[in-house]
């Protein structure tokens, strides 16, 4: 049985440094393939449903500036070299990123998908993802990330899904990931919903809400109004599950920059401890904590999830009914 391997690519270091710590995968695949989309130079040719490069395709090169495809095949070209000794197929194709990515994975049906970019990885929702089917040998624990905008929950969860960090501040609407990660000896994967932060969103939380069984609330230590704006969150969640036990992580990000530090560490942990939850200060440029929050959470979610199902499958005690 044929494994495909499809992989999406540009020149942005984030792609490049996913494919050196996918090499592991794709030594257990059979095809790995490049596909390489880039924005056309003209309005006609942008309206072209699907175009894809070859060398026989000589009234399409008439077409398209020298330069583009010359970008193209350079960045072809690197990848080809940094995967030296995997079966290669190399696609190039001019139009819109979304509509072209989706044709091919509809056409190819890989079994798993290498995305690189963040605006890629919306389309998907999942990164390094079991593309088919197949039946998930671990348990899967479902964590939200929480907070006004501009804290850094974005940051800490490319960070602890890819070791990235960018200081450019892109809002978010929502973004879900996926990873499987080893939890004290158990594998297992983590399905980390991103949310947004904006007011303009409020009125869609509900439904994310919903899905979660953890929470991560981030503010940041240099905005008191971000940290004003955890009871909101940590309310809303309560209502919507109907629970004030859940899951649930008080995160103070930017802790690189405490010097400027608005909101005590003391607010924070005499909060945490009103909710009956730990505080961990982050920092999504260095890395502090960040895998400590997540790990921390995935325990709290496994281990309700135990006492739950110990308390479904505890036998009911045996009632007695007395003659008299």
């Amino acid at each position: 049985m044929t494994r495909t391997v499809f992989i999406p690519i540009d020149a942005s270091p984030l792609t490049r440094k996913i494919i050196q710590t996918a090499k592991e995968i794709l030594l257990k695949s059979d095809i790995v393939i490049l596909f390489h989309v880039y924005k056309p130079p003209s309005d006609e040719i942008a309206r072209l449903d699907y175009i894809q490069m070859t060398e026989n395709n000589s009234n399409y090169m008439d077409k398209v500036e020298r330069e583009y495809l010359q970008s193209s095949n350079k960045i072809m070209d690197y990848y080809s070299r940094e995967l030296q000794g995997f079966n290669i197929k190399k696609i190039v194709v001019g139009g819109d990123v979304r509509k072209l990515i989706l044709h091919e994975i509809k056409k190819i049906n890989p079994d798993i998908i290498i995305m690189g970019k963040k605006k890629e990885r919306r389309l998907f929702g999942y990164s390094l993802s079991k593309h088919s089917q197949a039946k998930k040998e671990g348990p899967t624990h479902k964590v939200i990330m929480v907070g006004s905008g501009g804290v850094g929950k974005s940051a800490l969860t490319l960070q602890y899904m890819y070791g990235d960090f960018t200081e450019q501040y892109d809002p978010t609407k929502a973004d879900s990931y996926r990873k499987k990660v080893n939890l004290d000896g158990q594998e297992t994967f983590v399905d980390i919903l991103d949310t947004a932060g904006q007011e303009e969103y409020a009125a869609i939380r509900d439904n994310y809400y919903r899905s979660g069984e953890g929470f991560l609330c981030v503010f940041s230590i240099l905005e008191k109004e971000s940290f004003q704006h955890t009871q909101e969150f940590r309310d809303q969640i309560c209502r919507v599950l109907d629970d004030e036990k859940v899951p649930f992580i008080l995160v103070g990000n930017k802790s690189d920059l405490a010097a400027q530090r608005k909101v005590p560490v003391r607010d924070a942990e005499l909060k945490a401890k009103e909710w009956n939850c730990p505080y961990i200060e982050t920092s999504a440029k260095t890395r502090q904590n960040v895998e400590e929050i997540f790990t921390k959470l995935m325990r709290q979610i496994r281990d309700r999830k135990a006492a739950t199902q110990a308390k479904e499958t505890k036998p009911a005690k045996s009632s007695k009914c007395v003659l008299i």
